[in-house]
């Protein structure tokens, strides 16, 4: 049996988002597309506070976000100005800009800082695409959209599994269901399970272990993986 994940199929990240209106970074390779926030002032401020937070992360939501920021003219890249730094597995990170605290991640992020995000930038359920919350202080500043991409070979890695006798293939992401949904349909995976935190993705390989071991075949388990993310079932 083999395991691909959206982290690995394309360049997505653990939430859906909703592309607004606001000021629209050109895309990168990665797909940060659009940032909103009170006015532009406050965009071009919400999108080099959220680079500058995940200036030490190398998840894909973060280079993306590192390019976006260059393509606008700005430097995501100021050790000066970046403090100590946190990394949430699952839910993003909290690093120190500018003596301010800014947290950047997702809705489990801001919940548990205490953080309300208001319900024009709450669109976790609505739309495609990942949503990066950002706040300083505790104040909700605005959101970032990521725009999905599959990468252009995803399909045909796919495909190959199925010809070197991997006879089910398992989709686990942090991703939302409708993200899951159609990557795993444009990309022929079997099954898919969304929404999953890394603690989640242990508990759906130890299941499928077990079912596994019940077979008739008994055939092997693969699992790939990358980032943060995955470590707990890498390990």
């Amino acid at each position: 049996t083999g395991y691909e994940h959206t982290g690995d199929l394309g360049d997505t990240g653990e939430e859906p988002g909703r592309e607004p209106a606001g000021l629209l970074a050109q895309e990168s390779r990665d797909q940060a597309s659009a940032v909103r926030a009170g006015d532009k002032a406050g965009e071009e401020r919400l999108l080099e506070y959220a680079a500058l937070a995940e200036s030490f992360s190398t998840h894909p939501i973060s280079r993306s976000l590192r390019e976006a920021c260059r393509v606008n003219g700005q430097e995501p890249e100021s050790p000066g100005r970046v403090g100590t730094c946190r990394e949430i597995s699952g839910r993003g990170v909290v690093t120190e800009v500018d003596g301010k605290s800014v947290a950047a991640g997702n809705s489990l992020l801001m919940q548990e800082l205490g953080i309300v995000i208001p319900p024009e930038d709450d669109h976790s359920k609505t739309e495609t695409g990942t949503i990066v919350h950002v706040a300083a202080d505790g104040q909700y500043m605005g959101h970032i959209l990521i725009a999905d991409e599959i990468k252009p070979h995803a399909a045909d890695a796919v495909r190959e599994l199925g010809r070197a006798g991997v006879t089910r293939t398992v989709m686990l992401t942090g991703d939302a269901e409708e993200i899951a949904a159609h990557v795993a349909g444009d990309l022929g995976i079997d099954e898919y399970h969304a929404r999953l935190l890394p603690e989640q993705k242990v508990e759906k390989v130890e299941a499928l272990l077990a079912e596994n071991a019940k077979g008739a075949g008994r055939g092997s388990l693969a699992f790939v993986g990358d980032g943060i993310n995955d470590a707990p079932v890498l390990s």
